[in-house]
Parts: structure tokens; C-alpha cells; sequence
């Protein structure tokens, strides 16, 4: 019978209990090449460290199960629960996610982490648990399907993973569609960014920043992070808006570079207001050159309806074959709800490459 001890999250990437974050490093990479074929969307230790690196915003716990009573190294490692406290702001919400290695899959290790991870967070008061689960790019023909709740997007109903989370009361909150770009060669990424620029309305300027954000435009990206917050489609999940100020930018640019990422981030600036007024970034791991990962993508309400989204995409696109030479694809996400955007991914040639399950649990009896 395997143990479970619990880990704070570490102090330093030198620091006790590292080895807990390249086991869990090493165990999702198993399940991407399941799901996915491959490991385009592996995440490093660096990564999973720094996302934990200010408490201030973000407190991150970790349950192990062993062997061997309390581990010490990445082989006495069967499974990982990580527990992850929104501190700033979502006060009631707690995400936890659970890897278990293939080899003890299906035999309890897996439900016993679950278990503890729900039981500390009702202990920290959390009354909402959202979790999420990688899945195929398709559903094979004669499989049942489960649809989330957005009323658009399905997952596998019967797959472990599904089975894991419906038979503890967990609800399909929201279907994300994970889409791959072949990124174009520099003449055709450079036509592209010169026809959309060429078409963009006057009043627009559009800013290129490569990795480090200048501090004269934190107040505007923190009011642009704000915004994507609470203007992304988020189903039934249970959000709040998120709290940005220059002091959480500084905050995220230090994670970002202790992760070992650089950034390409466009802005769009309203020349009349000089206000900005929408962003894109893609960020690569400096460990995995050949993989650019596209993340947000907003227009601020009053300013849609310009192309100006898949401007800055395009704009954005072409500096990173520019500055990035050796980046091949591009991956992205988007809830499949959000056909606007889907649209604009589809114009530029992203195809489906595997999907996520967003899913949400209510907890009762909760202390305060």
C-alpha cells in the first residue's frame, strides 16, 4: 500500500523537493504521448516551479504517492496531486490536477491522492474544484460522448479519465479545442504581416515587444490581463475577475524568466486615446526551441469588430519566425465555444491537435 506525504511547493529550483516537480514533469509527458502522439505540449520542471514561485498570487501544494514512505528522489515517485490556492483573488476556487505513472494506473493510487487533495482543500476553505483532463484531437466513431455543459464541445464519456471525475460528482464545466500551426517560411509570414497592416485602420498603431515588456506599457498589459480574465468565454466555471496592477506584471515577467521562456508580445494601441487597447503573445521554452505556445488573444469591448485580432495574430506570428528561427509549430488553445476566434486560428491554417476537458466540483461543509 503507497503513502501519501505532502510537499510545499520549493523555495529555490535547487531547492528540497524539486525532484517532486521533474517526477510530475516526466509522468504528464507520458500521458501527452498517449493522448497526443507526442510531447509538443510538454511542460519543464522550470515551468511547473514557477508557477508556484509567488505564493502572494498563487500558493501550490504537492501530494506524492510511494513506495516508500516519505520520497526523496524522482524513481520513489508513483503519482502526484498538485493543489493550486488562488491567493489574490477566486478566493473560493482550488484546482488540483492528478498524474499517476502507467504502471499503477487503475489500482487506487491515483483515488487516494484525489482524496487527500479534496480533503486540504476544504481545510483552506475552498468550496469550488476545477480540474482538467488532456483528450484526443477526435472522438472515434461509436463512442459515447459526454458535452459539456456550454452546450458545445464533447469528451470521451466512458475513458478512465472521464469515469474518474463524473463518479466523484465532477461536472464537464467546458471543452477546449487544442489546435497546431506549421509555421510559414519568412517571405510568407512577412506577406501576411504586410497585407494585414497594410488594411488596418488609422486610428491603430501596432507595438512588437520581444520577451521583456517595457515599463511604460505594464499599466496598459495589466489592464489588458484584467480584461482577458473576465472577456474569455468560461462556461458555467465558477470565476471571478482577476485582479492585475503593475506589481502582478513584475511578478509574472519573473516567472516567466525563471522558466527558462521568452516572450513575443503585440499590442495594439487607439492612436486617438493612446490607450492599448488589445494584446497577443506567444512564449517558447528556451529548452524546447522548436515549440511556440500562442496564449491570449483579446480586443477590448468598443474595439472590436476592426480585424484587429488577427492583425496583431499575424504581426505576432512573423516576429516569432523572425526572432525564433527554429521554431517549427505553434500550439494553441481555445474553448469551443469561442468561434470567433476559432475562425480566425482556422484562416491562418490551425488544425485540430488534441483537446482539453475543463471540469468543476462544488463541495459542501467547507471550513471558512
Amino acid at each position: 500500500m503507497s503513502t501519501i506525504s505532502l510537499f510545499e511547493h520549493p523555495l529555490s529550483l535547487d531547492g528540497a523537493g524539486m525532484f517532486v516537480l521533474r517526477a510530475e514533469s516526466a509522468l504528464w509527458a507520458e500521458v501527452l504521448q498517449d493522448k497526443a502522439g507526442d510531447q509538443d505540449m510538454f511542460e519543464p520542471a522550470e515551468l511547473l516551479f514557477a508557477r508556484g514561485m509567488h505564493p502572494r498570487y498563487v500558493r501550490q501544494l504537492r501530494l506524492v504517492a510511494s513506495d516508500v514512505g516519505t520520497p526523496t528522489s524522482e524513481d520513489d515517485v508513483l503519482g502526484v496531486a498538485t493543489l493550486e490556492f488562488p491567493m489574490y483573488d477566486n478566493p473560493r476556487l482550488a484546482t488540483v490536477s492528478v498524474v499517476v505513472t502507467r504502471a499503477r494506473r487503475g489500482q487506487g493510487t491515483g483515488s487516494a491522492l484525489h482524496a487527500s487533495a479534496l480533503e486540504i482543500a476544504q481545510e483552506n476553505g475552498r468550496s469550488t474544484v476545477q480540474a482538467w483532463t488532456y483528450e484526443p484531437a477526435e472522438i472515434p466513431p461509436g463512442v459515447r460522448e459526454l458535452a459539456a455543459q456550454t452546450g458545445s464541445g464533447v469528451v470521451q464519456a466512458d475513458s478512465p479519465e472521464s469515469r474518474f471525475l463524473t463518479g466523484r460528482g465532477y461536472a464537464l464545466g467546458q471543452v477546449e479545442r487544442i489546435s497546431r500551426l506549421a509555421l510559414p517560411g519568412m517571405e510568407e509570414a512577412c506577406r501576411q504581416r504586410d497585407e494585414a497592416v497594410a488594411s488596418k485602420p488609422q486610428d491603430y498603431e501596432v507595438i512588437t515587444v520581444g520577451h521583456a515588456i517595457p515599463e511604460r506599457l505594464f499599466a496598459g498589459v495589466a489592464e489588458l490581463s484584467a480584461a482577458m480574465a473576465s472577456d474569455a468565454p468560461s462556461g458555467t466555471l465558477d470565476l471571478e475577475e482577476q485582479s492585475w496592477d503593475a506589481a502582478r506584471m513584475r511578478a509574472q515577467m519573473e516567472s516567466v524568466e525563471t522558466a527558462d521562456r521568452e516572450q513575443i508580445l503585440t499590442l495594439i494601441r487607439h492612436v486617438p486615446t493612446a490607450r492599448l487597447v488589445g494584446f497577443t503573445r506567444i512564449f517558447r521554452d528556451r529548452s524546447v526551441p522548436e515549440v511556440g505556445h500562442q496564449w491570449e488573444t483579446l480586443v477590448l469591448k468598443g474595439h472590436r469588430g476592426h480585424r484587429l485580432g488577427k492583425l496583431m495574430k499575424v504581426v505576432n506570428l512573423a516576429a516569432a519566425v523572425e526572432f525564433w528561427p527554429e521554431v517549427r509549430r505553434l500550439i494553441t488553445g481555445n474553448a469551443t465555444e469561442n468561434s470567433h476566434m476559432l475562425a480566425i486560428n482556422n484562416a491562418l491554417g490551425f488544425e485540430p491537435y488534441a483537446a482539453s476537458g475543463f471540469w468543476e466540483l462544488r463541495l459542501h461543509g467547507t471550513h471558512s
